[in-house]
């Protein structure tokens, strides 16, 4: 299945957005506009902006142009929006020096699936944009910047280890969070909203379905296994304010028909808890024919997950199988039952 465009550079062009242009592109661009305004002066005033402003975009090769700026002059010099896109080197908002060495257009990928999954479960889209995930786990961290370089491009960020919560915090460019809404996060507290599985994740590629069902179990499920009780299962749990209960049940019920791309069989929905006006709601998964589909075909990054899944697999005991085993050789007994 082919790659699906999402984000193009006429998504983001729009204030405050900030623009580095490859020299060829941004030259070609000026010389154009000159050939028909004359002077720089003619162009600011056609633009409206300061004509200072046109003369260190053409000198400094470092020199970011505004979104206003950028529309103007590919007005006037009528160069294509997609010829302009293969010269975007870089992009940021306002006068953040957290700048993104972007690839446009951005395209459908197992990554930006996984960043999605993260943006659903344990992450965030802060209300100033930044894109913040948080999780006790070191390897999910990782995961989570390489995702971020491979989907959407190369970016500073902050890490912080929360010794007291004993988790990891890293925030990443507002440039960030705006693509991760754009391709279907939620900004602000997804307790308070309604969000469902981006349709480009529900109808892509197995390997698309698989990270966003990766991204999102390693955040919001538990591996359960008590060998004493022989209590064995994959729970999936996530809450809500109770006037999103529906939403809620909708999205589980997408994650569910998802993993039954797998052969991966869950539990019925129900209600774990609620509490004021908050409900959590979860699903499990049982018998070991799953457990080894999960284990296959999803796997968790989370190594302590990982590591009791593959232990509740290999000691594993269905009780229907031993109870007939047991039945076989007792029929097939030449002695009869002592009572």
């Amino acid at each position: 299945m082919a790659e699906k465009i999402l984000i193009r550079l006429k998504d983001i062009l729009r204030e405050p957005f900030y623009f580095l242009i490859k020299e060829k592109y941004k030259q070609t661009l000026i010389k154009r506009s000159l050939k028909k305004e004359k002077t720089f002066k003619n162009m600011a005033k056609k633009i409206k902006c300061n004509e200072n402003v046109l003369y260190q975009f053409k000198k400094n090769s470092n020199r970011y142009v505004g979104s206003k700026t950028l529309k103007g002059l590919m007005k006037i010099s009528d160069m294509p929006i997609k010829e302009i896109e293969r010269g975007i080197l870089s992009t940021k908002r306002g006068c953040s020096n957290r700048d993104v060495k972007i690839k446009l257009p951005i395209k459908s990928s197992k990554e930006l699936s996984l960043l999605i999954a993260k943006a659903l479960g344990d992450g965030s889209i802060l209300s100033d944009w930044r894109f913040h995930y948080t999780n006790n786990q070191y390897n999910l961290i990782k995961e989570v910047i390489k995702a971020v370089e491979k989907s959407v491009g190369k970016t500073r960020f902050t890490l912080h280890k929360r010794e007291k919560r004993r988790v990891y915090e890293i925030k990443f460019s507002p440039v960030i969070g705006f693509i991760l809404k754009m391709a279907g996060g939620v900004r602000g507290y997804k307790i308070d909203q309604r969000f469902e599985v981006p349709e480009w994740i529900r109808n892509g590629n197995k390997r698309i379905k698989s990270y966003f069902l990766r991204g999102i179990f390693d955040d919001e499920a538990t591996v359960n296994y008590t060998k004493k009780k022989h209590a064995r299962r994959i729970v999936f749990a996530m809450g809500k304010r109770i006037i999103y209960k529906n939403s809620m049940i909708k999205f589980m019920k997408q994650i569910k028909k998802l993993l039954a791309e797998f052969n991966i069989y869950a539990g019925k929905i129900k209600t774990q808890e609620t509490y004021e006006d908050k409900i959590i709601l979860r699903f499990g998964i049982y018998k070991k024919i799953n457990f080894e589909n999960f284990l296959h075909n999803i796997g968790f990054t989370h190594k302590r997950k990982c590591e009791i899944l593959k232990t509740m697999i290999s000691n594993y005991i269905d009780p229907h199988i031993s109870k007939k085993n047991i039945l076989k050789v007792l029929v097939k007994s030449p002695r009869p039952l002592a009572i």
